[in-house]
């Protein structure tokens, strides 16, 4: 936090990210990182087409569930999904989420959501560390732009819950 300045129209001209959690432990996005490494690291022959696909099943589960979201993509191949929420979220509940989605997508890394007070996550447009690259939205600017206009209502978090039982017990 000693590096955090105000948001600005500006770009920044060196890496960054956002908080995902308050000053409350609450939280309005689900953000999912899904990581090549990772995924190598879980043993995939293809560690960029894992990534593709479990950021589309991601999405799938998501709108299975009645819900949207909006995703992006990085220039080593990792792709973040994201879906907002019209009312805050604790802490424990998107712990417990973002761990269950690690169980059924080998290459999502749940750590930014895991973080409390340090979890963050680099969005649409900032620049990436290792490539000097930027992330590019993955989504159609409208529909991203429905998705922070529209957030998601909580029938979407108990469907998602409810889709994850069988993870969420296991974790």
């Amino acid at each position: 936090r000693r590096l955090e300045r105000a948001l600005s129209a500006d770009p920044p001209s060196c890496p960054a990210a956002v908080h995902i959690y308050d000053a409350d432990a609450m939280t309005r996005v689900l953000a999912a990182d899904f990581d090549v490494k990772r995924a190598a690291g879980h043993g995939a022959m293809d560690p960029a087409g894992q990534v593709t696909a479990d950021a589309a099943a991601f999405a799938a589960l998501i709108g299975s569930c009645g819900g949207r979201g909006f995703g992006d993509v990085s220039p080593n191949g990792g792709r973040h999904g994201y879906v907002l929420w019209a009312a805050p979220l604790p802490y424990g509940e998107m712990r417990r989420v973002a761990l269950a989605l690690s169980r059924r997508y080998p290459s999502l890394d749940p750590s930014p959501m895991l973080g409390r007070e340090h979890g963050i996550i680099r969005p649409p447009g900032s620049r990436h560390r290792g490539t000097g690259g930027f992330q590019a939205l993955s989504t159609p600017l409208r529909q991203a732009q429905r998705c922070t206009a529209q957030p998601n209502g909580p029938g979407v978090w108990q469907r998602l819950c409810e889709a994850l039982r069988e993870e969420l017990e296991a974790v």
